[in-house]
C-alpha cells in the first residue's frame, strides 16, 4: 500500500490479494492493515486495473491448486463486488491503453 496523501491511501494488488486469501500466511497481516487503515479515516483507493490483476491472480492461483473454478469465480465476482462499495476504484481512460501501446515499442529500441 502506498499513501497517496495524510487521508488517502491506494492499495496494491498483491495487498488486495493477500487479504482475501485465507491459505495466505500474508492474509491476517495484510486485512489487518486494511482494517487499521480504513478505520483511520483514510480513503482506500484502487484502481481498474489492479481489480483486473486482482482478478487473474486469484483464478490462476486456483487453477494451480486445483481448486473449484466455478466457485473461485463467484468469489472473485463477490469480492470485486465489494472492491467497488468499499474502495474508491479509479478506471482507466480508453487514452491510457493507445498511450501505453504507443510507448510499447520504444521498449525495443
Amino acid at each position: 500500500m502506498r499513501t497517496v496523501s495524510d487521508d488517502r491511501v491506494f492499495v496494491d494488488t498483491n495487498i488486495l490479494f493477500y487479504a482475501n486469501d485465507p491459505s495466505s500466511i500474508f492474509g491476517e497481516q495484510a486485512l489487518a492493515r486494511i482494517n487499521e487503515l480504513t478505520s483511520l479515516n483514510n480513503e482506500m483507493i484502487i484502481s481498474s486495473q489492479v481489480i483486473r490483476e486482482y482478478a487473474a491472480a486469484t483464478l490462476r492461483n486456483a487453477v494451480y491448486h486445483k481448486l473449484d473454478l466455478k466457485g473461485s469465480t463467484d468469489a472473485v465476482l463477490r469480492n470485486i463486488a465489494r472492491f467497488q462499495r468499499d474502495f474508491v476504484v479509479l478506471f482507466d481512460d480508453p487514452q491510457i491503453l493507445q498511450n501505453w501501446a504507443t510507448l510499447l515499442p520504444l521498449r525495443t529500441t
